[in-house]
């Protein structure tokens, strides 16, 4: 199956070079190959769709999902939820090594969010800067549904206890499977760097 592996790799001109002199990327990219194509029972993938272009981590979605449907149980380590919740059933949530919680895919996604949430506040709390509202809204004021091709504002409040240069924010929007639907930040908007005095807001 070597010609397989190595196409399916992508790094066919780089074969004869050795592996000593492969970047991360390159060795990640031919351990997942290798890994997709022996056939084996148990299969154990950690953040591999993390490696690569857009096609490359197409072609092992398309490839895991061969593998699960040919029968194979797939243990899938990521902090990608959209790929969580679309490949795994069940899911096991770790901290520190320990089990946090095993269940449905959705039941231990929402735990894991919440968790991160409630981590987040505690750490906000000792922050020099903090968000203190968000609101969003439409031309008509504060809403939650638009209609496509609607325009849509996000305000966010941010305040500083104690003075603060260098600042951006920025913003990610998510769908309901956690797909990344939009993201922006105050630097690609063209408005750089802020800097905040204490108490300024």
């Amino acid at each position: 199956k070597l010609d397989q592996i190595i196409a399916f790799s992508g790094i066919e001109d780089f074969i004869d070079t050795p592996v000593k002199r492969y970047s991360s990327g390159m060795y990640a990219r031919l351990g997942f190959s290798v890994a997709a194509h022996v056939d084996p029972e148990v299969m154990l993938v950690d953040e591999v769709l993390s490696v690569g272009d857009y096609v490359f981590q197409n072609k092992c979605v398309e490839r895991m999902r061969e593998v699960i449907s040919g029968g194979t149980t797939v243990l899938f380590v990521s902090h990608n939820l959209k790929t969580v919740a679309e490949f795994c059933h069940r899911c096991l949530l770790l901290e520190r090594g320990r089990t946090v919680i095993t269940g449905p895919a959705q039941e231990v996604i929402s735990a894991y969010l919440d968790r991160s949430r409630s981590a987040h506040a505690g750490d906000s709390a000792s922050m020099p800067v903090r968000i203190t509202k968000v609101g969003v809204r439409n031309e008509h004021g504060e809403c939650t549904r638009f209609r496509s091709g609607e325009k849509a504002w996000i305000d966010v409040e941010v305040t500083a206890r104690a003075r603060c240069s260098k600042l951006s924010l920025s913003l990610y929007i998510t769908d309901d499977e956690y797909r990344n639907v939009f993201d922006t930040s105050t630097e690609r908007l063209g408005l750089g760097n802020f800097t905040l005095e204490e108490g300024e807001v």
